[in-house]
């Protein structure tokens, strides 16, 4: 193995524990990129979800009312 290849991967290496460091290093608002391996999850507020759920019922009944004139 030629002086080339060895250094080729050892940046190859390098470049994969940076990008471990970075995701597991806090960022300047002190939070993790990643919680346990995984993406954060976005919190909704109550008054969020119940505008969601006034919407999805909407949508629902439209859709009903839909499928009812169609037959």
């Amino acid at each position: 193995m030629g002086s080339e290849q060895i250094l080729k991967e050892l940046k190859a290496h390098r470049d994969r524990l940076q990008k471990a460091i970075e995701i597991l290093e806090p960022r300047p608002d002190g939070k993790h990129k990643l919680l346990n391996g995984r993406r954060r999850r976005r919190k909704l507020s109550a008054a969020a979800k119940q505008r969601i759920s006034e919407a999805m019922k909407l949508r629902w009944e439209k859709l009903k009312k839909a499928g009812k004139t169609r037959l």
